[in-house]
């Protein structure tokens, strides 16, 4: 196999625009993967690993040489250590990857009477979605609905924030108002007893006041605005997350993960 050593290449020069052009993904369906975590997650989970890329000499783990030992030979792409280098985000990391996109098909999501599913309107940070989609994985969350426009899944910087959770949960984004209506009307025959909760700093409801247990599909607002009018006024019931001190606000991400702490604490004390 020939060992690639110039960033003129064609194969790594479509590598370096998956990792930075966001229409290069949408275009093609597929995205950069670095890490140990990452990669073993997307394998464990049946996503299809299209390319994995390395340095002969640096892939000394057990993990490493097992991933290529088991991997499709035709899939493996050599480059120098400097490229990798150059490559990586990270330093000098043992493996890349190249992954095929998942479908956006809210069919993914599974629906059932213990159900807890997160609705993010817009989310525009890479970091937050990321630790979002990592916080639900360890919390229990089922899946996930991204409203957009919103900042883009496959971001580099959203799948080292998920830290492989990515791959293990069901993440899917929608464009239009009524994509999300239809949903929610299929989701509520399913489940009569459905209910939709937001956060609010106008809620009087402490999180710990409110009854979790029921099947959950918890509404997450922007960054900078919370949520939408439209996305309050689809909401049963509207929450807050008591605190003390001069803070008036939580970052998404911490919020979320405080409240998905809380629907968690509550199933397990059941």
């Amino acid at each position: 196999m020939m060992l690639i050593r110039s960033l003129a290449n064609p194969q790594i020069k479509y590598i370096r625009e998956l990792f930075h052009k966001r229409r290069s993904r949408k275009a093609y369906r597929e995205f950069f993967v670095e890490g140990v975590q990452a990669i073993s997650e997307a394998y464990q989970h049946g996503w299809h690993v299209k390319k994995l890329i390395y340095c002969p000499t640096m892939v000394r783990s057990d993990w490493g040489k097992k991933t290529l030992a088991e991997s499709n030979p035709l899939t493996h792409l050599q480059v120098t250590k400097d490229l990798m280098y150059k490559l990586s985000d990270r330093g000098y990391p043992e493996l890349l990857a190249i992954v095929a996109q998942k479908e956006d098909n809210l069919d993914r999501i599974a629906i059932h009477e213990n159900a807890v599913l997160l609705l993010l309107d817009r989310s525009q940070n890479a970091g937050n979605l990321g630790t979002i989609i990592r916080s639900g994985n360890a919390l229990g969350a089922h899946g996930m609905v991204i409203m957009e426009p919103a900042v883009d899944l496959y971001d580099p910087k959203t799948v080292r924030a998920t830290m492989g959770s990515l791959f293990a949960q069901s993440v899917v984004r929608i464009k239009t108002h009524q994509l999300l209506a239809d949903w929610l009307e299929k989701v509520r025959i399913k489940l009569p007893n459905l209910q939709l909760v937001g956060t609010s700093p106008r809620a009087t409801t402490p999180i710990d006041r409110h009854d979790f247990t029921r099947p959950t599909i918890l509404v997450v607002g922007k960054e900078q605005s919370g949520m939408s009018n439209d996305f309050e006024r689809i909401c049963d019931a509207l929450v807050t997350i008591p605190m003390s001190g001069s803070a008036d606000s939580l970052n998404t991400a911490i919020a979320t993960s405080i409240v998905l702490y809380e629907v968690n604490r509550q199933r397990l004390s059941r």
